[in-house]
């Protein structure tokens, strides 16, 4: 291939560097299916719709830049299928605001039902967002985050425990959090934290070391985060840095050795 045209199969979006006298088809077409967001920079008179369906995709939010003659559902749809937040640039536009085209954002991307209006929103279509991704429980409204949605959101992601309302956060729903991911333990009450519990944080990510009080990061607890994270050995009071630990660490992650002098962000 041309060295020229090889650049921007690299990096599409350098299309804009290039006067608009230059942006030839044959450039614009491999710049756009390497960065569809450089649909931005094709010249409008050498526009068509392959251009802008190459374009969405690679990133459905090149749905922004497709001019309007070029527009249908078809493409629309393709969008919000490849790119669920892609519904910004559609939901103010009376033919694709539907709940098909919702459905079909959420269930791509979970965060996309930060920009599903309110009459679209049904039990079936906000399940189907977290499932998508837990941490689409914050663009749910307070007030209507329930028990049942929280529990979907923490099976998905246990950081999504930083949204359940407080008055909500039972042990149990520490336990699904911890198990999904143990860098939950920092939205964790401290009444639910005991030795069980914090040993069920470290076990399934030892970097939550860093989010247990260090009088209460124990010998037991500290062997079993740096066991299974060498990179938590910088959280391990130096009291309980035993000469294996710091070995089998730095054998495991050779960085670990340039961390364990350095002062730790608690």
């Amino acid at each position: 291939m041309d060295p020229i045209l090889a650049e921007y199969e690299i990096d599409g979006w350098k299309l804009g560097q290039l006067p608009p006298a230059l942006r030839v088809y044959q450039i614009c077409e491999i710049a756009v299916r390497q960065n569809g967001l450089s649909l931005y920079h094709v010249p409008l008179e050498i526009m068509n719709y392959e251009l802008c369906q190459s374009a969405i995709e690679q990133n459905g939010r090149a749905i922004q830049f497709v001019p309007d003659n070029f527009m249908d559902s078809k493409l629309a749809t393709n969008a919000v299928k490849r790119t669920g937040t892609a519904l910004q640039f559609l939901i103010d536009k009376v033919e694709y605001r539907t709940q098909a085209m919702c459905f079909y954002s959420v269930r791509s991307e979970g965060a996309a039902l930060k920009y599903v209006p309110e009459e679209f929103r049904i039990k079936k279509l906000v399940e189907s967002a977290l499932i998508s991704d837990g941490l689409a429980l914050r663009f749910i409204p307070h007030t209507e985050r329930t028990y049942d949605l929280c529990l979907i959101s923490l099976s998905v992601n246990g950081l999504a425990l930083k949204y359940v309302p407080e008055y909500l956060i039972n042990r149990h729903m520490c336990d699904i959090a911890l198990a999904n991911d143990g860098l939950a333990l920092q939205y964790i009450p401290k009444n639910f934290r005991d030795g069980m519990l914090l040993a069920k944080a470290v076990t399934n990510n030892g970097y939550a070391l860093r989010f247990i009080p260090e009088k209460q990061r124990v010998p037991q607890l500290c062997k079993i985060a740096v066991k299974e994270e060498p990179l938590a050995l910088p959280y391990v009071p130096v009291k309980y840095r035993t000469e294996k630990m710091i070995l089998d660490a730095v054998m495991a992650k050779p960085i670990v050795a340039s961390m364990i002098h350095q002062p730790v962000e608690e």
